[in-house]
């Protein structure tokens, strides 16, 4: 029963995600008071049909797929939850359609673009959804050159279409997704300037971000495992922290009304930022690669 049931409830919530996507300016759908909670309800209940399919197909290869793909799925859940975080503090609502209705008005007040750790955010996002996915370069779970075909070798037939079609489905959901809360949703980059439909500018952003995920996967090699959770745990999680933080302060600056007035212009506290934090990242940079701080030779041992 587990065997039959697992690419079902797959497939079944991968679609129910796509309830929280507004594409139409004015419509109900996306229209949730808690729309990005429940995005982050639903797409976690895809974990458990994987371990059913990989542990109901009584298959090594499909049970180490299986424990591959929940690792890989849970803990790329926290840096994706984090960036989504970081869109509601600076949004103020778990809203998607009340997301998008605060970017109106041009590409200038896009959420990419309104301060730079909304600007990481979005990459980080992105790729934790890649890694979400199970895409190239982070489709461990479906490595074919180690575990034949992953939690899915078993399968056959519509159930194996099922699986493949969940795959698709959820490409086109999260670069939805991240076309509501950092590409403007439907508005278009110039404001005044309506010449397509609201659904027909969301549609292109969404087609967008998917063939980037088909470029992807046809350019890089897959990573290895522990590169993958690396990436994960040292990288993306301590970024994903930092840029709540930062996001939180400068919302808070904002409310108080701090800034800078140079010449009759005055500057915000996002303004200030964008000068601030690519400064402090290039030097982070050069810090880093630099290999940090040399430690001291050691002295030569006397001689007797």
């Amino acid at each position: 029963m587990l065997f039959r049931f697992a690419p079902y409830l797959v497939f079944g919530a991968s679609v129910a995600v796509a309830s929280v996507v507004p594409p139409f300016r004015s419509s109900l759908i996306g229209n949730y008071d808690l729309g990005l909670f429940l995005y982050l309800a639903i797409s976690s209940l895809v974990v458990l049909g994987i371990i059913m399919a990989g542990w109901a197909s009584n298959s090594k290869y499909s049970l180490f797929g299986a424990m591959r793909a929940a690792a890989q799925i849970v803990s790329y859940e926290i840096p994706l939850g984090l960036a989504v975080l970081v869109v509601v503090l600076a949004t103020g609502t778990l809203n998607p359609q009340r997301v998008v209705y605060d970017q109106a008005g041009g590409v200038h007040h896009w959420l990419i673009f309104r301060q730079p750790f909304l600007f990481i955010s979005a990459f980080l996002y992105y790729i934790s959804a890649i890694a979400e996915v199970n895409r190239t370069p982070f489709d461990l779970p479906e490595a074919e050159s180690e575990i034949v075909a992953g939690f899915h070798t078993e399968y056959s037939g519509i159930r194996f279409a099922y699986f493949f079609m969940a795959e698709y489905t959820n490409m086109v959901i999260v670069s939805a997704i991240a076309t509501t809360l950092f590409l403007g949703g439907w508005s278009g980059p110039i404001p005044g300037w309506d010449l397509l439909p609201g659904v027909v500018w969301f549609a292109l952003k969404t087609v967008l971000l998917v063939f980037v995920m088909m470029w992807l996967r046809w350019t890089l090699p897959r990573v290895r495992v522990d590169q993958l959770m690396a990436l994960c745990w040292k990288y993306f999680l301590p970024i994903g922290l930092v840029n709540v933080l930062g996001t939180g302060i400068l919302e808070l600056l904002a409310q108080e009304g701090v800034g800078l007035t140079i010449g009759g212009w005055r500057i915000g506290p996002n303004g200030i930022a964008w000068v601030v934090v690519p400064v402090l990242v290039a030097l982070l940079g050069v810090y880093a690669f630099s290999g940090g701080p040399q430690p001291r030779p050691a002295a030569a041992p006397r001689r007797p």
